[in-house]
């Protein structure tokens, strides 16, 4: 077996829509240790798990990725070569002392690859880019956040506290005089198109009534003493701001004259149709009050940015967002959020309070995650081929392979799991090796292990490479997770 010749870990290529053939040159002994998936220019992940076939030389020295769908000009193949941070090779026992050493040595290497993949678990790091191939990080500087430069990868120096509470306090007095600029123009605009704000009204007609006694409006009550708008009448000249009566009902004293209705506007309090609505009279000057045509158009207006502030919304209760959680013309609601929830979309799309499951809690403003592992308790062993669902709850499980006699054999032993009745998913394997000439084999064992989940399907399959089926017990083991 050749040694390693290069460093090389990692192959990526722009595609183009039409090329799905990729090369890779680094050693790959297994096409499991092989982790293929698309990205864009930034290096976000676009396809974490695309169709492919992949082809070693001969030598395991490299090979090919066939995609089934090319690529398109704005992805990167990646073709990485992931390892699992194990050591389960057995040499044959030709020579004790050296096996025992080479071994060692071997789970050595192991053991530093492992420590060193918990110091990067750990670390600040990059994803890897098609972009960005030597990202850097500055000195630091005293008092000085960290700033993320995206075009060059760098990580730098950037402003102090100081800096930030200072811009935050401009932006703050610049908003203020942004407001107060947009009230004063909002007011001078009003004036300056001749618009004359007179007293709410409590309901507005949508079609033509007798002007006289209690009535109801719009789906509003209306009794003596209420100001109406009437907008609807068959008459139009009839049309304008009364004031209602058990009787006959008057034209309001602010709304009794033609010149007052000119550019004349008012709110409706209530109505079905109507609620919280603006109109503005639009007649013209000249006319005369009882003869010529009172019209009145609806109107809206669209508060200035940055207008709604925290006073505006001091009726809202404590710990509450506003939120419209599906499309449409209602109001928003008020949401209100326990302690330890969080804002987002729940299972059916809709914004809600999200509350952390088992295992997650609030720290102040940070979230702790707080697994616990359960003892390891015996379960009945699985029956090797079978399909098997785990109805346990969450955890690991353990398989053991026990051989009980000296046989010369080379066999390969496999736990798929995952949530289909005919699970796929290797997730893990090992050798069973034996020589019966040399008088060994009973008593070698070795363990397959997996997370697996509550109503996940689980299935041990074995392989005999070379020489005859062992003879071997097998046991399984259950540690659950719990949050205690």
């Amino acid at each position: 077996m050749a040694g390693l010749e290069t460093t090389d870990n990692t192959q990526i290529d722009a595609g183009n829509g039409a090329t799905t053939v990729f090369n890779y040159t680094f050693p790959c002994y297994l096409d499991s240790d092989l982790d293929v998936y698309l990205i864009d220019a930034k290096g976000n992940v676009v396809n974490d798990n695309p169709s492919v076939t992949i082809a070693r030389n001969a030598n395991d020295i490299g090979g090919t990725v066939t995609y089934a769908v090319a690529p398109t000009a704005s992805q990167f193949s990646v073709i990485q070569r992931v390892l699992p941070l194990t050591q389960t090779v057995e040499f044959a026992d030709l020579a004790r002392a050296k096996e025992t050493m080479t071994e060692l040595a071997l789970n050595r290497v192991v053991m530093q690859m492992q420590q060193v993949n918990e110091i990067a678990k750990n670390a600040l790091r990059y994803r890897v880019n098609a972009t960005i191939t030597n990202p850097t990080i500055d000195p630091p500087e005293d008092g000085k956040a960290l700033v993320f430069d995206g075009t060059t990868g760098k990580v730098k120096a950037g402003p102090t506290a100081t800096d930030i509470a200072g811009a935050q306090t401009y932006a703050a007095d610049a908003l203020v005089s942004k407001n107060a600029a947009a009230a004063s123009a909002a007011a001078a605009e009003a004036a300056a198109a001749g618009m004359k704000w007179r007293p709410s009204v409590k309901a507005a007609t949508t079609a033509n009534i007798t002007l006289s006694g209690a009535q109801t409006i719009d789906g509003v009550s209306v009794v003596a003493g209420d100001r109406v708008l009437v907008r609807a009448q068959s008459t139009s000249a009839n049309n304008g701001v009364y004031v209602a009566a058990a009787g006959a009902w008057t034209r309001a004293t602010d709304a009794d004259t033609w010149a007052e209705l000119i550019s004349q506007v008012v709110i409706v309090e209530e109505g079905t149709a109507n609620a919280d609505s603006f109109w503005i009279c639009t007649v013209n000057t000249g006319g005369t009050l009882g003869v010529t045509a009172v019209t009145w158009s609806q109107f809206s207006l669209t508060p200035a940015d940055d207008s709604i502030t925290n006073a505006k919304l001091a009726n809202m209760a404590a710990n509450t967002v506003k939120v419209n959680a599906t499309a449409g013309t209602a109001d928003p609601s008020d949401l209100a959020l326990s302690a330890s929830q969080l804002l987002g979309r729940g299972s059916t799309g809709n914004i809600a309070a999200i509350t952390m499951g088992n295992g997650m809690s609030m720290s102040g403003t940070s979230i702790v995650s707080t697994p616990r592992v359960g003892a390891v308790a015996a379960q009945s062993a699985p029956t090797l081929g079978a399909n098997a669902q785990w109805t346990g709850g969450d955890g690991w499980l353990f398989i053991t392979i026990r051989a009980t006699a000296n046989e010369g054999t080379v066999t390969r032993y496999e736990l798929l799991c995952d949530s289909s009745a005919t699970p796929t998913n290797i997730l893990d394997s090992a050798y069973l090796y034996g020589h019966a000439a040399a008088n060994w084999c009973k008593g070698e064992s070795i363990t397959l292990q997996c997370p697996i989940r509550n109503n996940d399907y689980y299935r041990v399959d074995r392989t005999v490479e070379l020489g005859s089926t062992p003879t071997a017990t097998i046991s399984m083991n259950f540690r659950p997770l719990t949050n205690a």
